[in-house]
């Protein structure tokens, strides 16, 4: 999310811990990623990403630390909803997860959006859409409105930072590789976990029903997401939409995804047709993949279309 002014801040870092902005620094500039202009600032430290701390102030991040994260949704040109995130993420593995589950991650455009997704963060420092490429917002929007610390007057010569905010409100510059919390712009995510035991094709004919489909997971960033998600309920195993062909042994996602990524407990199950040819997310084997007897009855997930 972007943070265009000081009051914006200051709600954000009172609604929320450190968590990701969408503020991330790139080619010696800072930007907001949802291209903001950048026009307000917070820093506190110099890194390449940026946080919004409990204060209301930006600080510069590692890119690659975990922090937290908010996301937003914009329902038209003036107003956002902004959603926090309490996973700790990378800046880029944040910015992937708002772009597939909401908006993106969030640019903050006057103190009065900072304020709201301050207090979105319970006072943990979190990204948001900053960066430095030079400054910009990772949706676009133009970098108006900033807030950094004051101890961050000089972050503009740095490379390869990211922005979470502090607790305060203010920003703060890091490493765009630190894991924290991050805020995301609300979109309605187009997932569901339907809490009913059912076998794997009774699981599919319900999502079908309703038009949606049994889960696909094509990536880590979707992986995290609905491992989270089934985190949430006390569900041993969940079906997943991949099965195995009857015929030639291969598996395949039932909503025609390619099967760009594999999450398999003990690796890839064997390509001879086996008693066991449907897929289900196991938590008690760290929400990887098994294959099981398709007849075996388990909560599942449907992905709206």
């Amino acid at each position: 999310m972007t943070v265009e002014n000081e009051t914006m801040n200051k709600n954000l870092s009172n609604c929320c811990l450190k968590s990701w902005i969408g503020l991330q620094h790139e080619y010696d500039n800072w930007n907001w990623s949802n291209s903001d202009p950048v026009t307000y600032t917070n820093w506190k430290r110099n890194f390449s990403c940026a946080v919004l701390q409990s204060d209301g102030s930006w600080n510069d991040s590692d890119c690659n630390a975990q922090n937290p994260f908010l996301c937003y949704n914009e329902t038209d040109n003036s107003s956002r909803h902004f959603v926090w995130i309490d996973i700790s993420m990378t800046w880029s593995s944040a910015q992937n997860y708002c772009q597939v589950y909401y908006t993106d991650l969030a640019s903050i455009r006057n103190e009065s959006e900072n304020n709201a997704a301050m207090q979105k963060t319970q006072n943990i420092t979190s990204w948001i859409g900053l960066f430095n490429n030079p400054w910009k917002w990772s949706d676009g929007q133009d970098f108006t409105f900033q807030n950094w610390t004051l101890q961050q007057a000089n972050i503009y010569q740095n490379n390869e930072t990211c922005v979470k905010v502090t607790n305060n409100g203010d920003w703060k510059a890091i490493d765009c590789n630190t894991q924290e919390p991050f805020i995301c712009s609300d979109t309605i995510m187009n997932v569901i976990f339907i809490n009913k035991t059912s076998t794997w094709e009774e699981a599919m004919d319900y999502c079908r029903e309703r038009n949606s489909d049994l889960i696909s997971i094509s990536s880590q960033v979707e992986q995290d997401a609905i491992a989270a998600l089934v985190n949430t309920t006390n569900s041993t195993n969940v079906w997943l939409g991949l099965r195995q062909s009857r015929l030639f042994g291969f598996w395949f996602w039932i909503d025609e995804k390619p099967l760009s990524y594999e999450n398999w407990v003990h690796g890839p199950p064997s390509q001879l047709p086996a008693s066991s040819p449907c897929a289900a997310m196991s938590q008690q084997n760290n929400f990887s993949w098994i294959n099981v007897s398709c007849s075996d009855t388990y909560s599942f997930i449907c992905r709206y279309k």
